[in-house]
């Protein structure tokens, strides 16, 4: 999809170091694997902007704009759905 459409992309996984996008994105949010164990953790370049392992899932409205580039780690065996748009 190119930048003309307003879908979001998503990204399922588990594991460290999960590139997001290619060249900074706009976030839309996170949605857990499991309620019961796991923390996501997502960074612009080397900055944590998020640590979460009690809510299931967060979105942003509107989405926010990082320049990248953006990293997920998730823990515990579950995994996490992000929610983007390549830019």
């Amino acid at each position: 999809m190119g930048k003309s459409f307003s879908a979001m992309q998503y990204l399922s996984t588990t594991g460290a170091g999960i590139a997001i996008g290619t060249n900074g994105i706009l976030f839309g949010g996170f949605i857990r694997g499991s309620d019961l164990a796991g923390t996501i953790i997502i960074k612009d370049g080397a900055t944590v902007l998020f640590t979460n392992s009690a809510t299931g899932w967060a979105f942003a409205q509107p989405p926010i704009a990082l320049r990248g580039p953006v990293t997920m780690t998730s823990s515990a065996g579950d995994h996490f759905v992000v929610l983007f748009v390549d830019v």
